[in-house]
């Protein structure tokens, strides 16, 4: 989790949890840089009592506090109130202050994940629940220790902590699974759920890390013929493309998977579009990149692989108020070329010169007053008032 001597924060709610951690790192003689607060300013006075509390512990065993504040948005407070902490923590570390950020997450916490994600219909992916150490910088010391060891770790020391009494407000789903449905679980069907669970959350980690090691630094937006690999490869390679492209797994399910892995042509998923060419299947963003330009002017092309170089044409006058844009492909695009006699669709142009369907959604396009005026390859529009030149990069 941390070399010995680097610098490591604490990030501390004042509940029994992470008061917890702060004096195992003291007693395990890491090198603890501080202590982080993050102030959701939900609970009125308790939530200030909570700050003070955590501020007055960094005092007593001289460290730095760190703290910060604001209120959630609208919407899922937890996940909300999550992003913020992750967010003031990133910048810890990017400032330099740590390079780690403990969390106080315990093996209940690990169980009481897992079971939420069962209940969800989560995937292996989701069922290796919460990571001990994270590529970001995250580290949990006490993710394999349960909240009674906490507790009588607390107790034999004399050491206080707050009690945070929304952990008790069942409307939360998390306090419901942590009150009411492992207990009736432990008492009707297995006294060991807590255990069984956290040790089906560390056999999918390490499986999930397995995957990771062996897939290496390979790209991951571009997907072999996924019928030709067994079902579970498959289902993990997709997975890895839509992480790649959308940066996240929100909002994807089951049969979103499956529909990529049974696909035809073409299909999107949220966030996603995969597109079926002929060395295997292409994960891109769904949006059609599109840049205001004006005359003259160099840009990148939206597949970055050129530089455009925009000046108004020497034979014709034209004053060159209408928009201007640089586009990439959309369905339906088309234009009469100079030297043609009648106008053509852009698919048919890209079928005819065997341009792969990959490519299609970022070919450079120009587009003059709501009509297309040059297209890659295909050259400029009959009457075009703009002169193109582009120029590849050597590097592609």
């Amino acid at each position: 989790m941390i070399r010995a001597g680097d610098p490591v924060i604490a990030a501390v709610s004042g509940g029994a949890d992470s008061v917890c951690l702060v004096h195992v790192l003291r007693e395990a003689q890491m090198n603890l840089a501080g202590l982080a607060h993050f102030n959701h300013k939900l609970r009125g006075e308790a939530s200030e009592q909570d700050e003070r509390f955590v501020c007055a512990l960094a005092a007593r065993l001289g460290l730095p506090f760190f703290r910060a504040e604001g209120r959630p948005k609208a919407g899922n407070l937890e996940q909300e109130a999550r992003r913020d902490r992750r967010a003031f923590f990133l910048g810890l570390m990017r400032d330099g202050v740590a390079d780690r950020v403990a969390l106080a997450h315990t093996r209940d916490d690990q169980a009481e994940t897992v079971l939420f994600r069962v209940l969800r219909g989560s995937g292996l992916t989701g069922l290796a629940g919460i990571h001990p150490v994270t590529a970001d910088g995250f580290i949990r010391p006490m993710i394999g220790v349960t909240r009674c060891e906490v507790l009588e770790f607390l107790r034999t020391r004399s050491i206080e902590w707050r009690e945070d009494l929304s952990n008790a407000d069942l409307r939360f789903a998390r306090n419901r699974i942590r009150h009411q449905l492992l207990p009736q679980l432990a008492r009707e069907w297995n006294p060991k759920i807590v255990d069984a669970l956290a040790n089906l959350g560390d056999l999918a980690y390490e499986e999930e890390l397995a995957w990771t090691l062996r897939d290496g630094d390979s790209r991951q937006d571009r997907l072999p013929h996924l019928e030709a690999l067994p079902r579970a490869e498959a289902r993990r390679a997709v997975r890895r493309a839509i992480r790649e492209v959308k940066g996240d797994l929100r909002g994807i399910e089951f049969g979103h998977i499956e529909s990529v892995i049974e696909m035809g042509g073409r299909i999107r998923v949220p966030g996603v579009d995969f597109v079926r060419s002929g060395d295997g299947i292409r994960a891109l963003r769904p949006d059609v990149p599109s840049l205001e330009v004006t005359v003259p002017g160099t840009y990148d092309a939206p597949d970055g692989a050129s530089e455009i170089r925009l000046e108004p044409c020497v034979n014709l006058k034209a004053d060159l108020t209408a928009p201007l844009l640089l586009r990439g492909w959309k369905p339906g695009d088309h234009y009469l070329r100079s030297g043609k006699s009648r106008d053509q669709k852009l698919k048919k142009m890209f079928e005819n010169a065997r341009v792969p369907s990959w490519q299609r959604r970022f070919w450079p396009i120009l587009e003059y007053g709501g009509r297309i005026v040059w297209a890659r390859r295909f050259g400029p529009a009959r009457d075009s008032p703009i002169c193109v030149t582009e120029t590849l990069r050597l590097h592609q």
